[in-house]
């Protein structure tokens, strides 16, 4: 419940500063949005100041558990809950089998609220079904922290730290070059590698036209290599990457030339995948199937209600307040 009155209150803030600095007409829209945050926010105090104790905290799944054990037990199983529309798009990428090997670029926008680390969590565990010992991961972390030196120079530095390169006094051309051939030259036919970069506004606030670059040459180049080494190979090889935005990319960031749709894909473009907000229906069947399994329907329905009603359905909030009344050590 605290968590889902400060997300409403930093979005109530922004919301403010919207209808401040836009035209007349964005400015009402962003005062009518300030307006519905803070009725959902005085909803939220209400049912604050009326609920007592929580029906999941009576049949905590924790009764004869160590509680730290239960909560990563069930943080483990979150990614469960929803992404169906993901997994699709997963399985149609891996149903391809061009000779020039398999190889796709996503973009999910809105990370932070609907837990992108989930999506990413899910996407790893399907390829890891498909690949076996042959997934090959590549997370890159961009974050805000003192100093950090979130470029597209970082990205390469990260990639190089994975494969073993030392880039010591080559040109940024040299480097992708470099970073290009030995991870698909390293592919060996069955293998699918997942390049996860995370953070990617921290990217752009450091310079504007990042993702251009990271259409335009870094992923060009990667397919290009790839297309090689495919043909070489007796089976399929996989490249997939995705772009983690936590929250929405400003204007400019992607041009038309960079992206494609779900209608029309095309492997040197970026295809982006909405994260959506999370139903009734999905949270009942996780709780159902991983969280209370062996709990009564009556309980399962009073716990989703709860959770539904605090979170609106927005993931992050629905994600804590899960941790929340299945293990009340999580609070």
């Amino acid at each position: 419940m605290e968590k889902a009155l400060e997300l409403l209150a930093s979005q109530y803030e922004a919301a403010l500063v919207e209808s401040a600095l836009h035209s007349e007409a964005d400015g009402v829209r962003a005062k009518q949005e300030a307006e519905r945050i803070a009725n959902r926010m005085e909803e939220l105090e209400r049912e604050s100041q009326a609920m007592t104790l929580a029906p999941a905290q009576v049949d905590c799944p924790s009764d004869r558990r160590e509680p730290d054990k239960v909560h990563d037990l069930l943080h483990a199983r979150l990614h469960r809950i929803d992404f169906a529309h993901v997994d699709d798009c997963v399985r149609d990428l891996l149903k391809n089998q061009s000779k020039d090997g398999r190889a796709g670029l996503w973009l999910f926008q809105c990370c932070s609220l609907r837990s992108g680390l989930l999506c990413a969590k899910r996407i790893i565990s399907l390829l890891k079904t498909e690949a076996g010992g042959l997934f090959r991961p590549f997370p890159v972390r961009l974050e805000a922290k003192n100093g950090a030196r979130n470029d597209v120079d970082q990205l390469l530095r990260v990639m190089a730290d994975h494969l073993e390169l030392s880039l010591e006094g080559r040109s940024r051309r040299e480097q992708l070059e470099a970073v290009s051939t030995t991870l698909c030259g390293s592919l060996q036919a069955g293998s699918i590698a997942f390049i996860e970069i995370h953070g990617c506004n921290w990217l752009v606030d450091n310079e504007p036209t990042a993702l251009h670059w990271v259409v335009m040459d870094f992923w060009r180049r990667l397919i290009a290599d790839l297309e090689i080494v495919a043909r070489q190979r007796a089976g399929s090889v996989t490249l997939l990457a995705a772009l983690f935005v936590d929250d929405q990319l400003p204007e400019g960031a992607l041009s038309p030339e960079h992206c494609c749709s779900l209608a029309d894909v095309h492997r040197d473009r970026c295809l982006e995948i909405e994260l959506r907000n999370w139903t009734a229906d999905e949270v009942d069947d996780w709780l159902a199937r991983f969280g209370m399994t062996n709990h009564p329907d009556e309980t399962i329905r009073s716990v989703r209600d709860l959770v539904m009603r605090i979170s609106d359905g927005v993931p992050c909030l629905i994600e804590h307040e899960l941790l929340k009344q299945l293990c009340p050590m999580t609070d």
